[in-house]
């Protein structure tokens, strides 16, 4: 049975994946679970529910409603760049890595060991989004770049919970979402990067067609209100979770 739960979504992807050796990228799998662990106890955020799935260039990692999104937006990106940083310090140069991080929430619908719905594919989507791929290329010194989506901004940034400073609204322009999302570098006052069509303001959805009176016989109106259709989204993506529903 297919159950649904609300999970706050974590989305990495570790930059120039694809031109590693094998071994190489074995070993940055392993030491990435171990760097995110150490940032989640720093946050103080507890292992209990966290669950994880790779997605080969990064994790997934799915918090529990409990968690909360303050908590992970403001203290747990500063503690995933201070581990990322101490591991690029004494890691050999071959192995130095820089993340990009993606931070959505959403229903989930959990069937076991197969998880699919929206909020899965819009995080993925945005980790991989090309603006945000620019954006860490460009910030040379930095060790990650994050990007959070419309929803995760106005539910914690928005309404005060953490600090907006520093995050940049951009369009990613990708399929299956048509909003706007927000980027930060931590250290940086703006992204780096960012060219005039990423910041670029889509113009507003068309207004509903105006109420239209119709004649009748003998004086009587009737009213045709206009419809407006929206988009369209895709359909669900699947994702197997390997480690059977903990993080380790």
């Amino acid at each position: 049975m297919h159950i649904s739960r609300y999970y706050a979504l974590v989305v990495t992807d570790i930059e120039n994946w694809g031109g590693r050796p094998g071994a190489i990228q074995a070993r940055m799998q392993v030491a990435l679970r171990l760097i995110l662990e150490r940032a989640m106890a720093c946050a103080g955020i507890e292992n209990a529910g966290v669950r994880s799935t790779s997605r080969g260039d990064g994790l997934i990692i799915a918090l529990p409603a409990e968690v909360s999104k303050e908590l992970i937006t403001a203290g747990f990106v500063k503690t995933l760049n201070r581990e990322l940083r101490t591991y690029d310090d004494e890691c050999p140069p071959e192995e130095v890595m820089r993340l990009r991080i993606a931070l959505h929430a959403g229903d989930v619908h959990d069937g076991g060991t197969e998880w699919a719905g929206e909020a899965v594919v819009t995080a993925c989507r945005l980790v991989d989004s090309d603006v945000l791929r620019r954006v860490l290329n460009a910030a040379d010194t930095a060790v990650l770049a994050l990007i959070v989506s419309a929803y995760w901004y106005d539910a914690v940034l928005r309404a005060g919970w953490a600090d907006p400073t520093d995050y940049d609204r951009v369009r990613p322009g990708l399929k299956d979402y048509a909003g706007d999302a927000w980027i930060r570098v931590p250290g940086k006052s703006h992204p780096p990067g960012l060219l005039p069509s990423d910041t670029a303001t889509a113009p507003p959805p068309p207004a509903p067609a105006a109420a239209s009176v119709c004649a009748a016989p003998h004086g009587v109106s009737f009213v045709n209100n206009g419809t407006h259709t929206g988009d369209n989204v895709a359909g669900d993506k699947h994702v197997g979770w390997a480690d059977g529903g903990t993080f380790r």
